[in-house]
């Protein structure tokens, strides 16, 4: 039992000694005990839009960022665009296979196929 307690005590200690360097460069970087965690500092994180909006674009082309209700679940397929243009992209907009190839096709037909 000794033996193990010694042999415990003996990898913590080395363990801490080989980490004082990197211990003390994160001090020294302002890591504090409050914001520690598994990097050691907290990285400092923006989670709200990082741009700004979006210029004008034509509905047509561009529906999600034309404004709509997102309570709304019924509008959220096949959404061909609001009546005002927000700027905003909306992300949780869904369009059936048909709809896509609709689109596809009539931009072909307006570019004569070329992209």
């Amino acid at each position: 039992m000794v033996i193990a307690i010694l042999g415990m005590f003996n990898t913590l200690t080395i363990s801490l000694l080989e980490r004082t360097k990197e211990f003390g460069l994160m001090i020294s970087l302002g890591a504090r005990a409050r914001g520690a965690c598994i990097l050691r500092t907290t990285p400092k994180i923006k989670w709200d839009k990082d741009r700004g909006k979006e210029p004008q674009r034509p509905r047509e082309d561009y529906p999600w960022f034309w404004g709509w209700d997102p309570d709304d679940p019924n509008v959220a397929v096949d959404f061909v665009g609001g009546r005002e243009f927000d700027g905003n992209r909306w992300n949780d907009l869904h369009y059936t296979r048909a709809f896509k190839q609709a689109a596809r096709d009539r931009h072909a037909a307006e570019t004569g196929g070329k992209s």
